[in-house]
């Protein structure tokens, strides 16, 4: 019986050392969001989208998709085929995060955390209105769709808080625009703001904590 607690507190042990945000010191907190401004800046790119859709299969590819596809790039070892196929994105020049990020799912082997299970599992809630916002927060809605979650981005030149999401639809799109105007969105449900009840609020990932 001591054998099989031992054996369940280093399995814990092991699993939260993944996934702990004190995994994360400030710099690698700093390198993710340099990561997460990189990639969203080549998506607006249509060959390097390309190049990331080559790295980021069809079938994984919803709003949640691109957070995990963003903390799997973030975590990759990456070796000079890599650093020539990125070749004039910052992509390339990045180090990897020293530990790889494992996202609480389901199935805690495959990492696989819908928008539902970010939300609930990976991170923490911030507030629904006067946050003070930072690149790689996100945000989250419950509309009659289901559970969707967007990306926030600062914008270096113009220190502007961009949006970017999935669709999530088949086949889906890439959208990215300011926050600003996603709060002008024709559909109410999809506006950030206290008083639209869809709208659950920001949260933060826990390994950025």
């Amino acid at each position: 019986m001591k054998k099989l607690l031992l054996m369940a507190a280093l399995i814990t042990l092991a699993f939260d050392s993944a996934i702990n945000p004190e995994t994360l010191n400030l710099p690698e907190q700093e390198l993710f969001r340099d990561w997460v401004t990189a990639i969203s800046t080549d998506l607006q790119n249509p060959k390097m989208l390309e190049k990331i859709f080559d790295r980021w299969p069809s079938g994984n590819r919803d709003c949640a998709g691109l957070f995990r596809y963003m903390t799997a790039e973030a975590s990759a070892e990456h070796g000079e085929r890599f650093k020539i196929r990125f070749a004039g994105s910052r992509m390339a020049y990045l180090p990897s995060l020293s530990k790889k990020i494992v996202l609480r799912s389901k199935n805690v082997q495959s990492g696989f955390a819908d928008a539902k299970t970010l939300m609930e599992q990976n991170s923490y809630f911030l507030g629904r209105d006067s946050v003070q916002l930072r690149t790689g927060d996100l945000i989250f809605f419950k509309t009659r769709h289901g559970f969707h979650t967007m990306i926030l981005v600062r914008e270096k030149k113009s220190g502007k808080m961009l949006v970017i999401y999935h669709t999530g639809s088949n086949p889906g799109e890439l959208k990215m625009l300011y926050l600003e105007d996603l709060r002008e969105h024709p559909e109410a449900s999809w506006h950030p703001v206290s008083g639209n009840p869809d709208f659950l609020g920001v949260f933060r990932p826990y390994f950025l904590q």
